[in-house]
């Protein structure tokens, strides 16, 4: 460790300040209607959700719409038309995954590694696809924490919406990182 290090760290526990208690967390209430509430945060994020009654409609609607050609994969099946490179990835137009959790507060989709060919899969393709079912929808971040706090999923990552900035001349663009489009399927109860 630089002396420098040492010497800024050792002021900082010199200040002498008495530890306190984290405060409790509230356990915040949720509308009990989340596949209601999450299709109206998907909305407000520029993501179009589209209701299945089955993980065959679903893979139905995502096969219509690929184009002629079309480069994409299909994570419920690993059936895939993707350029062997992974350097050539970022010509995929279309990705389908299926998230393992969905929170109503924020449109947020719990997708583990488990579910990607790659890490960078639904990060690098135009149009990205993910499936959830409706019996596996929490309200709150904090329960979704819980939820995955025990299970061994390694990585994963929880996607919302496309990215959107108004950082270039104040004007709203969305997909400037990552998929151009966010469309979620929401499977019912069965």
């Amino acid at each position: 460790m630089s002396k420098s290090r040492a010497k800024i760290l050792q002021a900082i526990k010199d200040v002498g300040l008495e530890e306190k208690a984290l405060p409790d967390v509230p356990n915040w209430q949720w509308s009990k209607d989340y596949a209601d509430s999450f299709t109206q945060v998907l909305a407000t994020l520029s993501t179009t959700c589209l209701r299945v009654r089955s993980k065959e409609e679903a893979l139905a609607h995502f096969k219509e719409k690929l184009e002629d050609g079309a480069l994409y994969y299909n994570g419920l099946s690993d059936e895939a038309q993707i350029p062997a490179r992974p350097h050539e990835w970022d010509q995929l137009d279309a990705v389908l995954l299926e998230g393992k959790i969905g929170v109503a507060e924020n449109g947020a989709i719990w997708v583990p590694e488990s579910a990607m060919v790659d890490r960078v899969i639904p990060f690098i393709c135009k149009h990205l696809y993910l499936l959830i079912g409706e019996k596996d929808l929490l309200g709150t971040m904090h329960e979704a924490y819980r939820y995955i706090q025990d299970k061994d999923y390694g990585f994963g990552v929880f996607i919302s919406g496309p990215s959107k900035t108004a950082d270039i001349e104040q004007a709203l663009v969305i997909g400037a990182h990552g998929p151009l489009a966010l469309t979620v399927m929401l499977l019912a109860e069965a």
